[in-house]
């Protein structure tokens, strides 16, 4: 191995062993700056490592030496070992960007000690933390402790001012100003940032978007608006407002690690069919069943027959069915009454079942979909349209659909881009759908859910868009993996669950719509429903009472 210069008598020839030893056990590829590449045996790696990561290692005897690494790349593991006479000129004169991955080992007579150092700034002195002692070779803790990536040890970022625009959009982020022209934040990021703050020791300073609009790109002028186009211009540092994730805005920001996970859907006017008082209701067939409506008292009640069977009792073998007569003093009218006795007892039956089930549709809530889902949209595009936020993900989600997606491509072209209602804010999609059945609204669900719930509209049971919502960042921001972090612990820890809940609970104005609505129809559209059945057993009280009277009046003739 070959380093910047000879090595130094000074540092003892046991420490020339120490960064084959560290970059070994840590599992990396090493190389010495100006030398030759090495990589480790990929046998000696384990299963989940695909391929081994780069180790740079610089050793510097000398303050000349440390000066021509300022200009390396921090951004790759990094290993720099000097010893105790230049520490603090290493800690003036290097970088130490706060998005390193480099390690600073002090070569003593009795070990190594390791030491995590980093700058908020490029003009804030260096902050340096004492890690732990490293022996030769190095011990499995202080391995441990070595191969760890440095973002949850950078944890005093006081010299730090972040510079932040937001808007609104409650409950998750909303903004009032202050006399200074800035603004505070509240809502669900507002939490977020403020706990980051308690944690990091940041400054972070807001201002809000003068045309009031979150961005959306203009693929002609390529170019974004908004709060996205100050980020990309740099005049801020990150959007302190949530964003959703996807392709077009990864190619040009950082996102931070997702807050939540959001939903857009579809939302129409339902098309509700009262009951009407006269109407006849068609009630669909079911199974292939036709609903025959029972006959009344008088009718003959005919069964109808079973194709290729017929209703013949076979014959027993061998046996003769004596029924035994019954003698005429006895019960003479037996015969008529038990078959009258039995029809009123299957009109009874069929009353109450005809009752029952016609009840049961007219005071159910019988809606039905006009379009289920983006296809039937589409292909009928010329009697419905299509709203979306007009500086949305979803924006770009339909503008620069990929070509698997068709159908949304197709929506864009044909429908979206050629109507400029199609693109304005959430509020006036919903007022539009409320107002036209013909005008489907896609919203984000969470936030239709908590401000804007309306029953009159229901969600479309076709494709949902799912995204992740986070911080975006201007491109290679350093703070972004040390925020990161912490916005991981906040997830793992269930604080990011508990704040989504609060703020969802504060801004919900009423409950959630019921699943159905039934619709509870008076006497004057129902009371015929039951007039056969009343009837019925007004009929069959009056037989029963006529034949308990008749059997008593026969036993008492009996009697001597």
């Amino acid at each position: 191995m070959k380093f910047h210069d000879r090595t130094d008598g000074e540092l003892g020839s046991k420490y020339q062993q120490l960064p084959l030893l560290l970059g070994k056990t840590c599992l990396v590829r090493y190389t010495a700056e100006g030398a030759r590449q090495h990589e480790t045996n990929r046998r000696d790696l384990p299963p989940s490592w695909s391929t081994p990561t780069k180790l740079i290692i610089s050793l510097g005897t000398s303050r000349s030496q440390l000066l021509t690494l300022r200009q390396r790349d921090w951004t790759e593991p990094r290993l720099v070992l000097l010893s105790p006479a230049l520490f603090h000129f290493a800690l003036d004169a290097l970088p130490w960007p706060l998005n390193n991955k480099a390690l600073l080992l002090v070569l003593e007579d009795s070990g190594a000690s390791a030491w995590d150092v980093y700058r908020v700034g490029a003009s804030a002195p260096a902050v340096s933390r004492y890690l732990s002692t490293v022996s030769v070779p190095p011990l499995q803790g202080q391995i441990y402790t070595l191969r760890r990536e440095p973002w949850f040890r950078r944890a005093n970022l006081s010299r730090l001012l972040l510079r932040c625009m937001s808007g609104d959009y409650p409950p998750f982020s909303m903004t009032s100003p202050q006399p200074d022209g800035t603004i505070a934040l509240s809502g669900l990021a507002g939490d977020v940032w403020q706990i980051l703050q308690q944690h990091l020791h940041f400054e972070l300073v807001c201002h809000a978007e003068k045309d009031g609009l979150w961005g959306s790109y203009d693929s002609a002028r390529s170019e974004w608006n908004g709060i996205l186009g100050q980020l990309r211009a740099q005049t801020v540092d990150v959007a302190a407002g949530p964003f959703a994730q996807n392709l077009q805005r990864g190619k040009f920001f950082d996102f931070s690690n997702a807050l939540y996970s959001r939903r857009d859907d579809t939302r129409v006017q339902l098309q509700d069919i009262p009951p009407v008082p006269g109407h006849e209701w068609d009630i669909p067939p079911v199974l292939g069943h036709k609903w025959d409506i029972p006959p009344v008292l008088g009718h003959e009640w005919g069964i109808p027959p079973v194709p290729g069977h017929e209703w013949d009792v076979p014959p027993v073998p061998e046996h003769e069915w004596d029924i035994p007569p019954v003698p005429e003093h006895e019960c003479p009218e037996c015969g008529w009454r038990i078959w009258l006795l039995t029809e009123l007892v299957t009109v009874v039956v069929l009353n109450v079942y005809y009752s029952c089930f016609l009840t049961a549709i007219l005071s159910s809530d019988i809606s039905e979909l006009p379009i289920k889902s983006l296809q039937d949209i589409y292909e009928r595009r010329n009697q419905y349209s299509l709203g979306l936020l007009k500086d949305s993900s979803m924006v770009e989600t339909f503008k620069f659909a990929s070509e698997d997606d068709v159908i949304l491509k197709k929506i864009w072209k044909e429908m979206i881009s050629i109507d400029p209602r199609s693109l304005t804010s959430t509020e006036e999609n919903i007022e539009r759908s409320l107002a036209d059945p013909r005008h489907v609204s896609l919203t984000e669900y969470n936030y239709y859910r908590i401000t804007f719930t309306d029953c009159r509209l229901t969600l479309l049971p076709g494709k949902e868009f799912s995204a992740s919502v986070g911080f975006p960042f201007r491109q290679n921001l350093p703070v972004k993996q040390v925020i990161n972090y912490w916005i991981l612990k906040l997830t793992e820890s269930g604080i990011l669950r508990k704040l989504h809940i609060k703020w969802e609970n504060k801004a919900r104005k009423e409950e959630l719509c019921a699943p159905s609505s039934p619709i509870v129809l008076g006497l004057e559209e129902s009371y015929t429903a039951f007039l056969l059945l009343g009837a019925g057993l007004l009929l069959s009280v009056t037989i029963l009472l006529g034949e308990w009277s008749h059997y008593y009046t026969l036993r008492r003739a009996r009697k001597p």
